[in-house]
């Protein structure tokens, strides 16, 4: 519970944005760099890799990679509106973790991403009132190497 906890907050501090390339899917838009800043203006970074990789670091604590807290994938269901987004925990010790949330594009280079609650797993909708689940996410410039 404590290890999904600190990815919500992982998460919802993070970031996801760059979109609306002709042609490209709703996926493909998503991979890069997104950075954003929470409610309290503390400042994370999420990076959405091709091969449904993904690393997020909040606060000096990385999730993905070779961090100490395991493997971190990315499965996007373009089926729905909005679109549900879940990131895949995998601990190194086997145990696993799903975090569902929800993700609108609200431009090119925007999008509005939300978490569940302990009530609410995956939200139906996005609220206009609670604004500690979800976050603003901006495209951060690509430099070669990152969509790998």
């Amino acid at each position: 519970m404590k290890l999904q906890r600190l990815v919500l907050n992982l998460t919802l501090m993070s970031v996801l944005g760059y979109f609306s390339l002709y042609g490209q899917s709703e996926r493909e838009k998503l991979v890069g760099e997104w950075k954003g800043k929470d409610v309290t203006g503390e400042t994370g970074m999420i990076i959405l890799r091709q091969n449904g990789f993904a690393v997020m670091n909040l606060g000096g604590m990385e999730i993905g990679d070779s961090s100490a807290f395991g493997q971190l994938r990315w499965v996007l269901d373009t089926r729905t509106d909005p679109l549900h987004l879940d990131f895949l925990i995998t601990d190194f010790m086997g145990g696993s973790d799903t975090m569902p949330m929800i993700v609108r594009m609200l431009n090119d280079t925007t999008i509005r991403l939300q978490t569940g609650t302990d009530t609410e797993p995956r939200p139906v909708r996005f609220s206009e009132t609670d604004s500690t689940s979800q976050i603003i996410l901006f495209r951060q410039p690509e430099e070669p190497m990152r969509r790998l």
